[in-house]
């Protein structure tokens, strides 16, 4: 992925990267790479893969029992739905929190189910 400049194909390989360090309970190896992600995200402004490194450093600190830390990723896991306008186009709830069944409108406005 380096070699050809696939910087999204390099923030995904480190998502990845970070999931199984998380597998192996090894935390701060997987901090390391969501950190990686992080700056390629943020390189592209990338905002959905921004998003994916908050929820994930999020339950790295809720394992860790990391209260302020926590709280900041989930103010930032927060921000990033608000700003990617993630919300149901029926109740208003936020949708990419937790995995859901999606529906899209002929509208384009997306609910869950």
């Amino acid at each position: 992925m380096t070699e050809i400049g696939n910087r999204l194909g390099q923030a995904h390989v480190y998502l990845g990267v970070a999931k199984c360090w998380l597998l192996q309970k090894e935390f701060d190896k997987a901090l390391e790479s969501l950190q990686r992600a992080q700056e390629l995200a943020d390189g592209m402004g990338n905002k959905l893969c921004t998003l994916k490194v908050h929820c994930l450093r999020e339950g790295i600190y809720r394992n860790l029992k990391q209260q302020e830390d926590l709280r900041e990723e989930v103010v930032k896991f927060l921000q990033c739905v608000e700003e990617l306008e993630l919300y149901c186009g029926m109740c208003g709830e936020s949708i990419g929190d937790r995995n859901q069944k999606l529906q899209a409108l002929p509208c384009s406005h997306i609910f869950h189910l």
